[in-house]
């Protein structure tokens, strides 16, 4: 997986992903890179904070939490892994940022309706003119 983040990030290999936005406290960006691998990261105010899942072209799959660095047998000073942090120098997290910040962009699929709507008030939930206390009991 760190070579596929560090072939991100050098530019090897073609990426589009969906847009950062920037203004969200936390943000989650897809990323689909042409070598088939498929990336989620989370963003902080427009700041790349971790890497949250990685699908590989075979199926495999990471996910954050579900690693330890330095690794198991550590113990108590083992942490949980994040290869944005651990497995990239910091000139390849810088280059991995400005590179999804670039490149090509997929639409966002829109939000369904049922997060978006608004809420009925009580009167439209419990109509004053219905005794559904009396229906209900």
């Amino acid at each position: 997986m760190a070579s596929a983040l560090i072939a991100v990030a050098s530019g090897a290999v073609p990426v589009e992903a969906w847009e950062v936005r920037a203004d969200e406290q936390l943000d989650r960006q897809q990323v689909w890179a042409s070598n088939g691998w498929r990336f989620a990261f989370w963003w902080q105010l427009g700041v790349l904070h971790r890497l949250a899942a990685a699908l590989a072209p075979g199926g495999g799959r990471w996910e954050y939490g579900c690693g330890r660095w330095p690794d198991w047998l550590a113990g108590p000073e083992a942490v949980v892994l994040d290869p944005i942090h651990h497995l990239l120098t910091p000139k390849q997290h810088a280059q991995l940022q400005a590179r999804l910040l670039s490149c090509t962009l997929r639409p966002r699929p829109p939000v369904p309706e049922y997060f978006t709507r608004s809420w009925p008030s009580l009167d439209e939930t419990f109509p004053p003119d219905e005794d559904w206390l009396e229906r209900a009991s």
